[in-house]
């Protein structure tokens, strides 16, 4: 198990680097949630929905052809 504290903190240069992409996906989960949905509310849409990427991200990696270092596609043989 990953001890938490292990980890640095990001720094202010990392948070910057990140927030427009960050608050442009908020405010677009925002917008589709019933009006007067609060931040939080928000959040947990976000943490959810960024599971549910993970996961298809996972299983179209599972379908893929085996790849090798740096995402090359290895060509599939056919019978011929």
């Amino acid at each position: 198990m990953t001890d938490r504290k292990s980890k640095p903190q990001p720094t202010l240069e990392e948070i910057k680097a990140v927030q427009g992409q960050f608050f442009e996906i908020f405010a677009y989960v925002k917008s589709e949630l019933p009006e007067g949905s609060s931040d939080q509310t928000v959040m947990d849409v976000l943490k959810h929905m960024g599971s549910l990427v993970k996961a298809k991200r996972e299983k179209e990696d599972d379908n893929a052809p085996m790849r090798l270092g740096y995402k090359v596609t290895l060509p599939v043989a056919t019978d011929n």
